[in-house]
């Protein structure tokens, strides 16, 4: 990001947020919140990759490598260093991979909690949802397009968390 942008970003002018097209309206219900799925815009992004952030970019804030929580503590200082580089406010999210609610996916949730693996989940780092009207700008898109490698998309929420 130019100075002179984050200067307009800083004081609240600049430019305007990126259009964004909204995805249709999902009719799948969670049966959870009796209300359809959220869906979020963003990246995937792997636990993985925030960890090479971190140890590329801010190793210093990084403990030991033999702390028991290293890789969490890495990924969560990997999220909070694309959030200050990029200045943007991101969220996490885990969401559905394929974009819809696999079929047997209840089965999954009952048996599992949130954190353990499931290859029908994704990490994704959101920039807005369907819900609400927070986006950032073209240039910050841009910015993590070109640190992330790749585009951001829709997605459908898996429901877990708050939503």
């Amino acid at each position: 990001m130019t100075a002179s942008a984050q200067q307009q970003w800083e004081y609240g002018e600049g430019p305007p947020p990126f259009p964004l097209p909204r995805p249709p309206r999902q009719l799948v219900i969670n049966p959870i919140t009796n209300h359809p799925y959220i869906q979020y815009y963003g990246y995937e992004v792997t636990n993985e990759w925030l960890v090479r952030l971190a140890e590329r970019h801010c190793p210093e804030e990084l403990p030991d490598r033999q702390v028991q929580y290293y890789d969490h503590d890495a990924m969560m200082q990997g999220f909070y260093f694309l959030c200050t580089w990029a200045n943007v406010v991101l969220g996490q999210k885990l969401c559905f991979k394929s974009g819809s609610v696999p079929p047997d996916w209840w089965t999954f949730e009952e048996d599992h909690h949130p954190e353990e693996e499931s290859p029908e989940v994704v990490h994704v780092l959101v920039l807005c949802s369907d819900r609400d009207e927070r986006r950032t700008t073209q240039e910050q898109v841009d910015f993590l397009t070109n640190c992330i490698g790749y585009g951001p998309k829709w997605w459908l929420s898996c429901g877990f968390g708050r939503e």
